[in-house]
């Protein structure tokens, strides 16, 4: 048996020199390495091949990795074939950005990167729309299947007033469509040893780690907790609902390519937010405290909130899919880089205190014309007017005794 014991809290979070300096815009607004998966092929070095021969062959591989497997069922199958098509797509673009060359294999890369990400969200927008359809037509079969469940529970704990600290509603943790995940522990490890996918699961445990060593898909909701330990999912997380990790002194890892729902929502304590899969999400909110925060891949719908404190945070926003969407950002004692699209169009707001300073730049002095309506060492506002884009968004970043730089 395991020995059971509390964690030790982690030291607080302690800023380096790297960490609070500000980027160089051209290496950083693009940031190719950050967006490349480990397993990415280097891009060809042939120089015989111009950038659009490089593209060509990158597409085939858009379709790699897409099977039908039996033992899934069809929302696994849905699930792991929008998580294909997302990795493919995402694999393309960074080998078109690689790609040597002019700046037209740069403006080559640039458009297959935004095709990428398109084709990203619209798939798992349609798988999304495809599990929610596919629940619709067994509901009566499941309401009926849970009220006989909840019948034999009835009858089963009658004679008895013990409850069990750990409750499961599949047989086996095995991909199950109608199938509800319910595992509560307490004082020890909690480990799923295997991909899951249905309709809700909730993980709870405390003073130990919480491990599942494969993805979790779900049409509902994925709720995760931990009280004094670490949060480490191997696979991807996908529901349809929300996505919500609350975790204190203690990390919370995704390896998975990809973290997709319409609301995601996680909060640490004293422990760095560090994501570099690929998220998207109509509504993001991401908080922690004495620790960073760096996300590497966003896909923004509505609204995105990231709150820190004595630490820095870096962000990469790599499309906004709303035309009103907002965005706040907010540290203390540590710097801020939040790079949005080109296509950025609306309001900004950056501020440190007078002991820090703040820098808005366009990458593109054609197509994003910048007027500020207050242009101070420490604080500037004003509207980014984008030739090619009407919308509205708004972005606030606040920080203190340090730099903040927004990039558009």
């Amino acid at each position: 048996m395991t020995e059971k014991h509390p964690l030790e809290s982690p030291p607080p979070y302690t800023e380096t020199s790297t960490a609070s300096a500000p980027p160089d815009y051209d290496t950083a607004h693009h940031q190719p390495s950050n967006l490349e998966s480990p397993a990415s092929p280097s891009p060809s070095t042939d120089s015989a091949t111009d950038a659009n021969d490089h593209y060509n062959r990158r597409r085939s591989p858009l379709l790699q990795n897409i099977s039908y497997d039996s033992m899934r069922g069809p929302i696994g199958n849905i699930m792991s074939m929008t998580e294909a098509l997302i990795g493919n797509a995402t694999s393309a673009a960074n080998a078109a950005l690689g790609s040597p060359g002019s700046s037209s294999a740069a403006d080559l890369g640039a458009n297959v990167s935004r095709s990428a990400n398109a084709l990203a969200t619209n798939v798992s927008k349609t798988a999304m729309d495809l599990v929610g359809g596919f629940i619709n037509k067994r509901e009566f079969q499941r309401q009926a299947r849970r009220s006989n469940r909840r019948g034999h529970r009835k009858g089963t704990n009658s004679g008895s007033s013990n409850s069990s600290p750990e409750r499961n509603t599949t047989s086996d943790c095995d991909s199950n469509a109608d199938s509800q995940l319910q595992i509560i522990k307490h004082n020890s490890a909690l480990e799923l040893n295997k991909s899951w996918s249905g309709s809700s699961c909730f993980l709870k445990t405390a003073n130990g780690s919480l491990t599942v060593h494969g993805s979790l898909s779900a049409s509902d909701d994925i709720n995760l907790e931990n009280t004094n330990g670490i949060v480490a999912i191997d696979g991807q997380l996908l529901a349809s609902n929300l996505i919500r990790v609350k975790s204190s002194n203690g990390t919370f890892t995704v390896r998975g390519d990809s973290i997709i729902s319409n609301k995601l929502d996680v909060s640490l304590t004293n422990a760095p937010l560090n994501i570099r899969s690929f998220i998207q999400a109509t509504y993001i909110n991401l908080k922690t405290k004495n620790a960073p925060v760096n996300l590497s891949n966003v896909s923004l719908g509505k609204e995105l909130t990231v709150k820190t404190s004595n630490a820095p945070i870096d962000i990469h926003i790599l499309d906004i899919s709303n035309d009103t969407a907002s965005i706040h950002i907010e540290t203390s004692n540590a710097s801020v880089n939040v790079f949005v699209p080109s296509s950025f169009a609306g309001y900004f707001s950056v501020k440190s205190n007078s002991n820090g300073s703040v820098n808005v730049s366009a990458k593109s002095t054609e197509q994003s014309l910048l007027h500020f309506d207050t242009n101070e060492k420490s604080k500037k506002e004003g509207v980014c007017k984008n030739v090619n884009n009407k919308s509205n968004f708004e972005i606030t970043i606040k920080t203190s005794n340090a730099v903040a730089n927004l990039y558009i």
